[in-house]
């Protein structure tokens, strides 16, 4: 089961929404800050996929190709290498080109 995540910033506001309008003599306790976290939405977020570049050369032109090694999707290199190309991420399946391995 995946953790829900919320957004830090999300949380920040509540507190400050909370506690702003609390006098110096007001009283709390940390069941109000449980609660305040309880009630945020969860954030929508999906795991970070990694991958590399592969360079492939077709028969039929001379452009060089990279082909992302999570989805196989391939794109045109204009000049240089996939960095060159600011690829740091497949524009296909969102995988971050850093060379890392999923585990």
């Amino acid at each position: 089961m995946m953790d829900d995540l919320i957004s830090r910033q999300a949380a920040i506001d509540a507190l400050h929404g909370y506690f702003d309008g609390m006098l110096e003599t007001d009283t709390w306790s940390p069941c109000d800050v449980y609660e305040l976290i309880e009630i945020l939405p969860s954030a929508d977020v999906q795991p970070v996929r990694h991958g590399q570049w592969d360079t492939v050369v077709e028969d039929w032109d001379s452009d060089e190709h990279c082909q992302c090694s999570e989805c196989g999707a391939e794109f045109v290199l204009f000049d240089g290498t996939p960095r060159d190309n600011d690829f740091l991420y497949c524009p296909h399946c969102g995988a971050r080109m850093d060379g890392e391995q999923d585990g």
